[in-house]
């Protein structure tokens, strides 16, 4: 829920600022930072099943299921660390030349 509650919030904010500014750059950031918390905490929901039955294959039971889940599993938190790691990098550039204006792709 805090997640959503995140989300929902930074999109808010996204949709107030208008025209070239970094505040809606880097609520643009958040929003996907968020986004990709709540895909962590959903691709948890699965083994916290498979926990609380007693390690019985409630979804893993299937190959496909299970195929699809470890994709999940490798690519969303190295692109957890892609979207902090952009973040940091922006920020210094920020610091580095204040008046640098980012676009607005995000």
């Amino acid at each position: 829920p805090a997640n959503i509650m995140a989300i929902r919030y930074f999109v808010m904010q996204y949709g107030k600022v208008l025209g070239r500014s970094n505040k809606r750059f880097f609520n643009g950031i958040y929003v996907l930072i968020t986004l990709n918390d709540l895909l962590v905490s959903l691709t948890l929901f699965p083994v916290a099943t498979s926990l609380f039955t007693n390690r019985e294959k409630v979804m893993f039971g299937s190959h496909e299921f299970c195929a699809i889940w470890a994709v999940f599993w490798e690519i969303i938190p190295f692109y957890s660390v892609f979207l902090v790691g952009f973040l940091s990098f922006s920020r210094l550039i920020t610091l580095l030349k204040p008046n640098t204006t980012f676009p607005l792709y995000v």
